[in-house]
């Protein structure tokens, strides 16, 4: 139950994910298109629970929890916990995006870029049809998802409130479809790694990977229709 509990978990969107499909697909294409995504979601997972299991087939002792009586939280500790939670990422995320930045400016400079893109372009642009430009964002979103949007912004050479104008509104959801359920970011493999071991660690990733290229594939040609 364990294993197939952590083979799920990254599909479930966290905060990072929820900030790209806010930010892409509510903003651009409106809340309904956001709220069909976490729709699309579920089902997606009760699938892939279905199927992990009978390829992952172990007895379930059951589980019995009791569960305390909810309660409206006080503004006080929303306030402080958002306070915490904001430090937290701005820590962990301001490093990140100045040395991201620095280090797409650099490979950018000496051309240095266009390896990578043209090493994923069989997938990025060939495969889900997304400028090859974004190939470099991916390895950015493996540090942290949110860190792809704003990646994503500086690789197209846009700003936020122009990013329609270089990318379709297809491009758009193949491009969050992808992101979200592309390799869990590195925080998450540490923590697979650590509690249930190296060999799940990678299964999760391939897991995710494969899932999200599949998904993403099928989207493109839906749309396309």
């Amino acid at each position: 139950d364990r294993i197939i509990t952590s083979l799920l978990i990254p599909f479930i969107p966290c905060s990072a994910r929820t900030t790209i499909i806010l930010a892409l697909v509510a903003f651009y294409l409106g809340p309904f298109w956001a709220l069909g995504f976490y729709v699309f979601n579920i089902l997606l997972l009760a699938i892939l629970g279905r199927l992990i299991t009978l390829f992952i087939k172990t007895p379930s002792p059951g589980l019995i929890l009791e569960i305390p009586s909810l309660k409206m939280p006080s503004l006080k500790n929303m306030m402080r916990n958002t306070y915490f939670q904001l430090k937290s990422f701005l820590k962990f995320a301001w490093p990140i995006l100045i040395v991201g930045s620095v280090v797409l400016g650099l490979l950018q400079y000496f051309n240095l870029d266009k390896f990578i893109n043209l090493a994923l372009s069989p997938l990025v642009e060939k495969g889900l049809g997304l400028p090859q430009e974004l190939g470099v964002t991916l390895v950015f979103g493996f540090l942290r998802k949110e860190l792809s949007l704003i990646m994503m912004l500086q690789a197209l050479g846009v700003s936020y409130k122009d990013l329609m104008t270089i990318i379709s509104r297809e491009q758009l959801i193949v491009f969050t479809v992808f992101i979200s359920y592309f390799i869990p970011c590195v925080s998450t493999v540490a923590i697979l790694w650590k509690e249930i071991g190296k060999r799940v660690a990678f299964l999760s990733m391939g897991l995710n990977t494969g899932v999200a290229i599949v998904i993403s594939l099928l989207v493109r040609l839906i749309l396309a229709i």
